[in-house]
């Protein structure tokens, strides 16, 4: 039988254009096998907004990009969801970004493990001046 835990992460989105990391890292998922994401993105006053997942790469020593979400327009409210599948042979070869400089495409995830913790990070748009709160809800599956 399987069993799941939920982990949460949430934090205000920069008040102006700029990217930072929006809440704090959640660790402990290299004991879970499956992931599903399930984001509440807010867009800000006066300017759009980027929600990234990055993990924490052991090997290289740095924060990479995981799954881009969609655009959200300034003001407005969406909520996606996104699940870690297995990777498979056709899995595409995608840009990343690193640290605070993302690159994924949006309306991305990489798939497969994350790894052994992730963080969530915001780029916000020109024109913002006032962040929003953004809440990941992940829900970890144990076989």
């Amino acid at each position: 039988m399987a069993e799941h835990q939920y982990f949460v992460i949430t934090g205000t989105s920069p008040a102006a254009a700029s990217t930072a990391q929006v809440g704090n890292e959640c660790p402990g998922l290299d004991r879970f096998h499956h992931f599903d994401f399930v984001l509440k993105e807010t867009g800000g006053t006066g300017g759009t907004i980027d929600i990234y997942i990055q993990r924490f790469d052991v090997n290289l020593n740095e924060w990479v990009d995981y799954a881009h979400f969609p655009q959200v327009a300034a003001a407005t409210t969406a909520r996606y969801v996104a699940t870690s599948q297995p990777l498979t042979g056709a899995n595409p070869i995608l840009i990343v970004g690193q640290g605070t400089t993302p690159a994924m495409t949006v309306n991305s995830i990489i798939g497969g493990h994350p790894g052994e913790r992730i963080r969530m990070i915001a780029t916000a748009g020109a024109g913002t001046s006032a962040g929003a709160t953004q809440v990941l809800s992940i829900r970890a599956w144990r076989a």
